[in-house]
């Protein structure tokens, strides 16, 4: 069974997500990140409903915030760039990390 597509699993995916070759050409709620070649949400119980602009707007969302962006706005390597959209995930992954140690 997949896991529950929460802030815990966003960050598993983001830290998998940025070992690979252009990090912000990959998306990390879908299989293998690539949006091109796997419409397919990793969390089983978003699969069949990816289409779904809830379902989509919530993943989405999260990342967003996830490294201070507004919820409103694109995905993070299309509105800072790719440079800093990768600084600021490995920061919030780091400051995540921090916070959960207590």
């Amino acid at each position: 069974m997949k896991p529950r597509y929460d802030l815990a699993y966003h960050v598993e995916r983001l830290e998998k997500m940025l070992q690979k070759e252009g990090a912000c050409s990959c998306c990390p709620a879908y299989q293998h990140f690539d949006i091109e070649r796997d419409p397919l949400a990793v969390a089983s119980e978003y699969s069949s409903r990816w289409q779904s602009n809830r379902v989509r707007k919530e993943i989405c969302t999260m990342c967003r915030k996830f490294v201070g962006l507004e919820s409103s706005s694109g995905c993070p390597c299309k509105v800072l760039g790719a440079e800093k959209a990768i600084k600021l995930t490995e920061k919030a992954i780091d400051n995540y990390h921090l916070a959960r140690r207590g």
